[in-house]
């Protein structure tokens, strides 16, 4: 029995977040915890733009990241895309993996749901996978917003592509 392109897909991305675990865990450094100094995870909502290379469209979307951790955020968010005659939606669910909660590097992926609709026609769906990396700038200045850059790549059975996104993520309190 030949397993599905969205099994492979699941799998890749639980092996990376595995690595990534592991990879902090050998090399991050253990610092005893100093009472009352460590700052609790907090809640965000983050506005993004981005572009879609293969298919030359412009993304506009929203996210929440909500702590499970000091390291591990969910990432439920949507994108919506500029295509010409055509109604174009993604919804992902991402697991997003911080290895130093103060540092600017983030990995992680998820699932991606898309909905299409052709002028005229009917709505197509397809479900994948995210694979996805970025940079969230935050320190002292910044608690309250985050700047973010990712690059994102989706994968369905019959393709794939890449997306390049920007963006500000806002500290719900």
């Amino acid at each position: 029995m030949k397993p599905s392109n969205f099994s492979r897909y699941l799998s890749v991305g639980l092996l990376i977040i595995m690595l990534a675990t592991s990879v902090n865990a050998q090399f991050g450094r253990r610092r005893r915890p100093e009472p009352n100094r460590r700052p609790s995870p907090v809640s965000f909502l983050g506005l993004k733009a981005g572009k879609d290379f293969k298919n030359d469209q412009f993304e506009v979307g929203a996210q929440l990241l909500l702590p499970v951790s000091r390291f591990w955020y969910l990432a439920p968010n949507f994108d919506y895309y500029f295509a010409e005659k055509m109604n174009r939606w993604q919804f992902n669910g991402d697991v997003i993996f911080k290895p130093r909660p103060m540092s600017a590097f983030y990995l992680g992926g998820g699932v991606a749901v898309d909905y299409a609709r052709p002028e005229g026609g009917e709505f197509g769906t397809e479900v994948g996978g995210n694979a996805l990396v970025g940079l969230s700038f935050s320190g002292r200045r910044l608690r309250a917003m985050q700047p973010f850059i990712q690059a994102r790549w989706t994968f369905y059975d019959k393709h794939s592509f890449f997306t390049l996104q920007g963006g500000l993520n806002l500290a719900l309190r």
